[in-house]
């Protein structure tokens, strides 16, 4: 009976690890594949953590692509550039202009793959605690179910352009939601929490979904309003704020409050705007798109406008301080100094009289 329940389990992973092992391989194949400008952020931001102290992570500006993810990301680079040295020490060279070699290639292409395998992973955590979570007709269905699910995630197409083609870690980050909703769904919500704090400070984009997990976690865990709710929002605010003392501790501690604005100030650019090369999803980007249009129109009827306007550079992709060409500035360098500095009196360089275009990468 123990060997036939031996053989059921192998014959039971053998779908898990033989999937795996194709999508590997895959990614394996796509090393030569072109290479965006992330591939350059990425190398840069390894040297930075590499060469300069801590405090100077977030203020070094040689290379245009400057660090702007959350300090879990920048010990993330630091680590990655500790390994690199020891490859190629050339891969973390600290200059101004782009620099690729064979090594370099390699080397990121392969740290990619590595962290997929952590993606992978959490594929398998996710779909068997979501789906043991819930009741099924049988266990058949619900070991098809997973391995469903499975696929479904690991292979995700999506992930495989943007990070083994594009060039970026996606599949990592993607991970810590999926470990997140995991244990949520397995009612540890504590320990989703955690991991969703963990993933917020490696990338802040993620605010996007906060919403959701404040409304969950008020009307799952928080409420009743009974005589243990003090102790509730007491477990959840440190297993929210342990990840967020690992992450910006270190620099409050180096460079007090100075530092910590200055950190917000990269992660938060607001004095140039909040757009995004081409695809930003928010105001700016409609903005933009008017300004460019209107830029247009006084291009072709010159003779009913009094000025001939300079051709838009806000979708070139950099980060770059642009002034708009047709529309009114909606918010002058004054008022956006007064919002940043609410997050620390560190912030500085304002931009009077004019409104900026963010393209960061």
């Amino acid at each position: 009976m123990k060997s036939a329940r031996e053989s059921s389990s192998s014959n039971g992973s053998f779908p898990y690890f033989a999937i795996s092992a194709f999508i590997i391989t895959l990614k394996f194949a796509l090393i030569d594949s072109y290479t965006s400008t992330d591939f350059e952020v990425h190398r840069n931001w390894m040297a930075i953590t590499h060469h300069l102290p801590l405090v100077e992570w977030y203020r070094n500006n040689l290379s245009e692509w400057t660090l702007d993810y959350p300090p879990f990301f920048a010990y993330f680079e630091w680590t990655l550039a500790k390994v690199a040295v020891s490859v190629d020490p050339e891969i973390v060279v600290l200059q101004k202009e782009s620099f690729m070699s064979p090594s370099t290639l390699l080397y990121q292409r392969i740290s990619v793959i590595a962290t997929d395998i952590f993606y992978i992973t959490s594929c398998w955590i996710c779909m068997n605690w979501v789906v043991n979570s819930m009741e099924w007709p049988s266990t058949a269905y619900s070991r098809k179910l997973k391995l469903v699910g499975f696929v479904l995630l690991a292979a995700n197409p999506a992930l495989i352009l943007i990070d083994n083609i594009h060039f970026q870690y996606n599949s990592m980050l993607t991970a810590w939601l999926l470990l997140s909703i995991a244990a949520i769904a397995s009612g540890k919500p504590l320990l989703g929490a955690v991991f969703f704090s963990v993933l917020l400070n490696f990338k802040h984009l993620y605010l996007y979904y906060v919403p959701a997990f404040v409304a969950h976690y008020l009307l799952t865990f928080l409420l009743p309003l009974d005589s243990r709710i003090f102790s509730r929002f007491v477990k959840l605010g440190l297993a929210v704020g342990g990840p967020l003392i690992l992450s910006f501790g270190p620099f409050l501690a180096k460079g007090g409050s100075e530092l910590i604005g200055q950190i917000f100030s990269r992660l938060f650019p607001f004095h140039r705007g909040l757009t995004h090369a081409f695809w930003a999803p928010n105001f700016w980007a409609l903005y933009n798109a008017g300004d460019f249009v209107l830029f247009q129109i006084t291009k072709k009827f010159p003779q009913y406008f009094k000025f001939t306007p300079e051709v838009p550079q806000y979708t070139s992709g950099l980060v770059q301080v642009r002034s708009y060409r047709s529309l009114i500035t909606l918010f002058s360098g004054v008022l956006t100094q007064r919002f940043v500095e609410r997050f620390s009196s560190g912030i500085s360089g304002t931009h009077s009289g004019r409104l900026d275009s963010c393209f960061s990468p």
